[in-house]
């Protein structure tokens, strides 16, 4: 590709991550119940006019059932501590598709620990900035939380996916430099990790009560299992409360499957289904 090619594409990624953040991303749940607030598992119906959506399974997010409509596509899931939920049998739906989380686990784990042009790894900001953390320690993911949180000072939006050591420098960011960076922090700790791109659900946020809002976090495989990471949040863990739209590789700005996720919440209702 030709250089001038090159920087108009680069434009448009940059214009569209800058668009697409800058505005505030909101589904308003629906058949809202109090007890979503405090529940370890929880199920929502999600819609779109979209008939090929999709919503991946994770740890955290097992599917129920999904289905074509002359409107749409139903997917229902059910999201939080899965584990929890499968072992006590808490008003279970039947599961219609087999679950297939971390089928080859230990070949995917060695993806999630690679450096990538985002990461980068061996800058000297994130060499650097390992050198307290041990994942040996029982606080080692709230530590990383906490560092990642108080170190990015400008909390803003409309910020282009940025490197780490970028972020490290500049201090300024939302959930998706939040995710990032400790992402960065996490591998450089030998600890596999990943970012999630969907939505989390939240009290308030700018005046709308009771929303899902677009969001990035991270899953960390370590002492055997993965756990929920949000350097926007520390120490804060209600999973039940997040929407996985799909997995960034965090390897270019925007992957077909992540542009594919952010324009789904544009188009989506979320119903809350009581337990």
């Amino acid at each position: 590709m030709k250089p001038n090619k090159l920087k108009i594409a680069f434009l448009i990624i940059v214009l569209t991550y800058t668009c697409i953040y800058s505005q505030s991303y909101t589904v308003k749940l629906r058949k809202f119940n109090k007890l979503v607030y405090s529940e370890i598992v929880s199920r929502y119906e999600i819609f779109s006019s979209n008939k090929a959506f999709e919503l991946p399974e994770t740890p955290f997010q097992s599917i129920l059932s999904q289905r074509n409509t002359s409107k749409g596509r139903i997917i229902r899931i059910k999201s939080g501590n899965i584990e929890y939920d499968d072992k006590n049998f808490i008003n279970d739906e039947k599961i219609s598709i087999p679950r297939k989380i971390e089928s080859n686990l230990q070949h995917d784990l060695r993806k999630y620990l690679e450096d990538t042009v985002f990461l980068t790894l061996n800058s000297s900001e994130i060499v650097n900035a390992t050198k307290n953390f041990n994942p040996s320690d029982k606080d080692f993911i709230s530590k990383i939380e906490n560092f990642v949180y108080n170190h990015i000072t400008n909390k803003t939006l409309g910020i282009p996916l940025l490197p780490a050591a970028n972020i490290m420098r500049q201090r300024s960011g939302a959930c998706t430099e939040h995710s990032v960076l400790a992402i960065a922090l996490l591998r450089k700790c030998k600890v596999p990790a990943r970012a999630v791109i969907g939505a989390v659900l939240t009290p308030e946020f700018l005046g709308e009560r009771n929303v899902f809002v677009y969001h990035m976090w991270v899953e960390a495989y370590i002492n055997g299992k993965w756990e929920l990471v949000d350097a926007t949040s520390p120490g804060i863990k209600h999973p039940n409360r997040y929407i996985a739209f799909a997995y960034h590789s965090l390897k270019s700005a925007m992957p077909l499957n992540v542009l594919g996720a952010m324009g789904v919440i544009s188009d989506m209702s979320i119903t809350y289904i009581k337990n």
